[in-house]
């Protein structure tokens, strides 16, 4: 089985949070998900990653921050 090919875009105001792509097989335990070079899918300013995925569930979560209002865009395709 081969993962999805993925692309997440963020935009908006940060007001200092940071933004991660978490993914889950279970719906309960979530990790940060790793773009191609090992390196966890964050964000402190609008910006784009490209990723692979086989998880089962795929959610955005933002930690830190005032003010924030930031969209989350996932492309997926395979």
């Amino acid at each position: 089985m081969q993962g999805l090919a993925g692309s997440v875009q963020v935009t908006g105001t940060f007001g200092g949070a940071t933004i991660a792509l978490q993914v889950s097989n279970d719906g309960t335990n979530y990790s940060t998900l790793k773009d191609g070079t090992g390196t966890a899918i964050t964000f402190a300013s609008a910006g784009t990653a490209e990723f692979s995925t086989a998880a089962l569930f795929i959610k955005p979560t933002s930690s830190g921050g005032t003010s924030d209002d930031v969209t989350v865009t996932v492309v997926l395709r395979g």
